[in-house]
């Protein structure tokens, strides 16, 4: 889904890609469709950013992944752990609690925290 949001003096555009399949028992290869979708479009801009012609450089690398969170309690789930830090030197992460709403300040601080050291613990960079 594109969408584009229209300021005073600059228009930024966006493209949201789901990630369907994830979440499935096996989602080793999502994982890699995920992490060569992300690669490409990098290596994509830096080879048209080193070639002679350099006037229709189009920009289609990733910015940012939303990367959404369940609260379970129990802190960030093992397959989620190991995507992220598959991804964390590819793209900026950030990482969203899903469903957020539904739970206490309390208990949204008390996750947020677990997030964080488990992304400390594990040397991945948000």
């Amino acid at each position: 889904q594109k969408v584009t949001i229209t300021g005073d003096a600059l228009d930024v555009n966006f493209l949201i890609t789901e990630a369907p399949g994830f979440g499935d028992l096996d989602s080793s290869d999502v994982f890699n469709k995920i992490e060569s979708y992300i690669s490409s479009h990098l290596d994509s801009y830096f080879e048209a950013e080193l070639s002679v012609n350099q006037s229709n450089i189009s920009d289609t690398r990733v910015d940012a992944c939303l990367y959404f969170l369940n609260h379970s309690g129990h802190g960030v789930k093992t397959r989620d752990m190991e995507l992220l830090g598959r991804l964390h030197k590819l793209v900026t992460i950030v990482p969203i609690i899903g469903k957020a709403d539904t739970c206490t300040r309390q208990e949204v601080d008390v996750f947020k925290q677990q997030i964080l050291s488990q992304l400390s613990q594990n040397k991945i960079s948000i």
